[in-house]
């Protein structure tokens, strides 16, 4: 949100607009480098927290959804070291121009490319929490559909890198990623309110 806000070139940018963005926003750059680390802390709690809510219920049912969402998050995490790190050589380093255009194409790649894992997250967590009740029918729909955009661009990446038009289904998925993320934190945090009601319920019993 940062970068787009400061107008970070899209995918089909000319050399010229690359070259002048990472000219001069190498603060901007360098901020949003230095927040991507507390996003891949953030990002492996949150799934670690979709781990803790549904495992029970997985280790009856024999699933292990919430692992794979967990495993898609570090996946996640590694791709996306790689695009900062990229956006963080673009923005300070000195380079000439040709190889700013060739790491502007690989930082491009490995963001497109980057939907698959989210995919996974979202496929894990929407069905481990779903089977297990914490999610409700709406939010599995809701984050199989955001996958299913998010694959798409990631396996649509050769055509996009040059701007194609297909490259919004890219940013629907991203959109509802977002929407998936904000939802299942609310019932994550419902679902604490409601184990910490039950703790207080059976205390005042035993007393």
């Amino acid at each position: 949100i940062i970068l787009g806000s400061a107008h970070l070139p899209r995918a089909g940018a000319t050399k010229a607009e690359v070259l002048a963005f990472f000219g001069e926003h190498d603060a901007v750059i360098g901020l949003t480098t230095s927040l991507a680390t507390i996003v891949w802390v953030a990002l492996a709690v949150f799934t670690a927290g979709i781990v803790a809510a549904v495992r029970g219920h997985e280790r009856t049912s024999g699933d292990s959804w919430s692992l794979l969402a967990f495993g898609g998050a570090i996946m996640q995490n590694a791709i996306f070291t790689g695009v900062a790190a990229l956006q963080g050589t673009l923005g300070i380093a000195t380079l000439s121009g040709e190889v700013t255009w060739g790491l502007w194409q690989l930082h491009n790649a490995l963001f497109t490319l980057n939907g698959a894992a989210l995919a996974i997250v979202l496929i894990g967590g929407s069905v481990g929490g779903h089977r297990a009740g914490l999610l409700a029918g709406w939010q599995r729909t809701l984050g199989l559909v955001a996958a299913s955009a998010l694959f798409t661009s990631a396996a649509l990446t050769p055509i996009t890198l040059d701007g194609h038009p297909l490259g919004v289904v890219g940013l629907v998925g991203f959109v509802l990623w977002l929407a998936w993320i904000g939802s299942v934190s609310a019932s994550l945090l419902r679902g604490v309110d409601r184990r910490d009601d039950a703790n207080v319920t059976a205390e005042a019993v035993h007393a």
